[in-house]
């Protein structure tokens, strides 16, 4: 989303007929340091800086900082000046950036099986929901899923820092991520869930059986916005993208779009780029690109497509620039994973891809949940164990809040004692009946942890 405001100049040309070829052609936009630019071929500024810049960038980064400055000039090859003047001239082999208004943007992403969306140039406002910053993006959002009060994180200045409120104030350099709630990833598309609400207008006459049935309509046509589920087996198809309360229903509102690879979500928005581009590798696929970025979550923040060639980024700010596709990193897909077990008469919740802060393990590395949980139950100051999946083993832990994890991370999170008696072992045979809620029920479960 762009706010463009248009720079008043005065053309050199003794010709009305050149001042109309200007504004005929239409002219593209870029972004940069914040801000958009149209582009104008074979046109210069006058009064240029003496600082020669290596890249747009850093001309537009430069210009961002200077109140007087109303543009950027490509001279020559990696070679940009910014400008003070306002009168336009003719200059054969170069380019004039105009200085517009701010670059406004936002887009959706997945995040432990949550929906938020990131904007730019914004701060969340209000009381904090700690008073600790953080040094990378997946790690701040991971506190604040684990944080009741948290509802968004900013960067700003490098530091990521959690708020309970969600409510935004205009700053430059600034992104910040606001918590939205459930979400729903399919057919290509994020879709915001929301319960006790209804999506108005029609799409089309179906009633559809299955929410993924709805789902795959809607995505193939470009005027339906999302579905509402009006009752049992009936779901309709909406032109109308605003919410509004329904108890006994439940909406879905389309999104932005997605590429899912290596286990990850990217979200792929046309005419977008990310900052800091990584310039001297280019991946030929699409494919690539995402499974280079994946193996490097803590760097890595998505990559972008210019001219069919691939680069990875390594920053969060997301501009307009229509020769690029943006393909922002989001998250691995997570599949949650909860239930109730009993060992040595103390209950333990599990939850996973979850597990408890690295920072309070104990040193012992264990091989099994038993040993974990038997040296646990022997000690009042441990409050669970968790399975670290990158080292295949399994730790106590002195803090009992969890944090989500990746892959087969899991937490077990040491409750009340219970009775201590000895248990038969029932063997059962399942047929296709559907899912089974064994929250509460103290299993334990021996054999493949494939069931």
């Amino acid at each position: 989303r762009i706010r463009l405001s248009l720079r008043e100049a005065v053309v050199s040309t003794q010709s009305t007929q050149a001042l109309d070829k200007i504004y005929k052609k239409g002219s593209s936009a870029v972004a940069s340091g914040g801000y958009s630019y149209s582009t104008m071929e074979n046109y210069v500024y006058g009064g240029l800086d003496k600082t020669v810049h290596k890249t747009i960038d850093a001309a537009g980064a430069a210009c961002a900082k200077k109140s007087t400055c109303t543009g950027i000039v490509k001279v020559g090859k990696g070679k940009y000046q910014i400008a003070t003047g306002s009168e336009i001239k003719k200059g054969t082999g170069k380019t004039l950036y105009v200085k517009g208004g701010k670059d406004y943007t936002s887009r959706d992403i997945y995040f432990g099986a949550e929906m938020w969306t990131a904007k730019a140039p914004y701060t969340l406002s209000g009381t904090k929901a700690e008073t600790k910053t953080y040094k990378d993006r997946d790690n701040a959002l991971r506190h604040c899923l684990a944080n009741t009060a948290c509802n968004g994180v900013t960067l700003t200045g490098g530091k990521y820092t959690l708020y309970k409120s969600s409510t935004t104030t205009e700053k430059d350099g600034s992104v910040s991520w606001i918590r939205r709630g459930d979400i729903l990833a399919s057919d290509g598309y994020f879709w915001d869930k929301q319960k006790g609400k209804t999506l108005t207008g029609y799409y089309d006459s179906t009633k559809y059986t299955t929410l993924a049935k709805a789902t795959a309509a809607c995505a193939k046509a470009t005027s339906c916005k999302g579905v509402t589920k009006e009752g049992t087996k009936k779901y309709r198809t909406n032109t109308g993208s605003t919410f509004s309360t329904n108890n006994g229903r439940t909406a879905w509102r389309q999104e932005d779009p997605f590429v899912l690879h290596s286990g990850t979500y990217f979200t792929k928005l046309s005419g977008k780029k990310l900052s800091n581009i990584q310039t001297k590798k280019a991946y030929a696929s699409e494919a690539k690109a995402a499974a280079a970025c994946a193996k490097a979550p803590r760097t890595c923040t998505g990559f972008v497509l210019k001219s069919k060639k691939y680069y990875l980024t390594k920053g969060w700010t997301l501009y307009t620039d229509a020769d690029y596709t943006a393909f922002i990193r989001n998250h691995e897909k997570v599949v949650n994973v909860e239930y109730t077990t009993m060992y040595g008469g103390y209950s333990y919740s599990v939850k996973g891809p979850f597990m408890h802060d690295p920072t309070k393990f104990g040193k012992t590395a264990y091989t099994t949940s038993s040993k974990c949980m038997a040296a646990c139950n022997k000690s009042a100051k441990c409050k669970g164990c968790s399975y670290f999946g990158k080292k295949q083993k399994y730790y106590t832990s002195t803090d009992s809040k969890v944090y989500l994890g990746g892959g087969k991370d899991k937490a077990f999170t040491k409750g009340s004692s219970g009775i201590n008696a000895e248990y038969g072992k029932i063997t059962m045979t399942f047929a296709n009946i559907g899912d089974i809620n064994l929250v509460g029920l103290g299993l334990v479960v021996e054999g493949s942890d494939a069931c």
